[in-house]
């Protein structure tokens, strides 16, 4: 469970103080349930999911564009890009 609630932080780009701070519940509770030293009470982990999904679907539905870069954006991104 705790690497399913980690696994949600990352793919809503959450930090975990701007979800204790959404659900008005301290930090250190939110650390508490990343790393398993606290349950996540189910009504959290539903709430997550269906955030999840929703961003999901807006993804789904309206990708990300893709930018072409610059031979010089390329090269600072991937300093490999020549070889």
């Amino acid at each position: 469970m705790p690497a399913e609630f980690r696994q949600y932080l990352a793919d809503l780009h959450w930090k975990p103080a701007e979800v204790a701070r959404v659900l008005g519940v301290e930090q250190i509770t939110v650390r508490r349930w990343s790393c398993g030293t606290s349950g996540i009470p189910p009504e959290i982990t539903a709430w997550m999911q269906r955030i999840a999904a929703e961003v999901r679907a807006v993804f789904a539905r309206h990708p990300v564009p893709v930018i072409r870069r610059s031979r010089a954006q390329r090269l600072r991104h991937d300093p490999h890009f020549l070889d």
